[in-house]
């Protein structure tokens, strides 16, 4: 299965499809991640906001991707510099806080916000969270915070 949008090479995962017990209530075309495991934080970050998830049972397809994640765990350090080039391009405020008083404070990030573009990093900074929260969950599930 792979979804869209794409990220990362990530995103394909292998999964192992069965059928559900008798009398499970079952959506009709839907996917169903196990409770076991991380497939849908791998798949859907938790998230469900939308993403199309594409599921192929073609055997050569299937073969492709178990013959390539030897190759794709190599890609680890492009994939590190891919990550910290877009946190490197992400840009610091540059709005100053000139106020102690909370509700002005608030008012001039609400100002800053609504005229500040963020539409080149907002999917790929998504992606990219769903990643670290697979990797917080993969060594223990704790996450004490995500600034």
């Amino acid at each position: 299965a792979w979804r869209y949008p794409c990220y990362t090479a990530t995103d394909v995962q292998l999964f192992e499809a069965i059928v559900p017990p008798p009398g499970a209530a079952v959506g009709i075309n839907t996917i169903t991640y196990s409770d076991q495991g991380h497939g849908n934080t791998l798949m859907a970050g938790g998230d469900l906001d939308g993403d199309h998830v594409m599921v192929s049972f073609t055997g050569k397809l299937v073969a492709i991707v178990r013959g390539s994640q030897a190759g794709v765990r190599r890609l680890a350090p492009v994939l590190k510099s891919f990550e910290d080039d877009i946190l490197e391009s992400v840009h610091q405020s540059c709005s100053p806080w000139r106020s102690d008083a909370v509700a002005e404070r608030g008012r001039e990030y609400i100002a800053h916000a609504a005229n500040v573009s963020s539409y080149n990093v907002r999917g790929k900074m998504c992606g990219l969270l769903e990643r670290v929260l697979h990797v917080a969950l993969e060594e223990g599930g704790r996450v004490v915070a995500i600034v």
